[in-house]
């Protein structure tokens, strides 16, 4: 039972971490966005 447990509890981790990646390139790249219209914005 606890094995079972155990099991089902690492690979829930397993995609938080992975789900975590995802939204972190995604956030780098909304920043990137971010600050590159910024910096047009700037120039005008």
């Amino acid at each position: 039972m606890y094995n079972i447990i155990k099991r089902q509890y690492n690979s829930i981790i397993q995609e938080v971490i992975r789900i975590n990646e995802e939204v972190q390139r995604e956030l780098n790249l909304l920043v990137q966005k971010i600050c590159e219209t910024v910096s047009s914005v700037q120039k005008i």
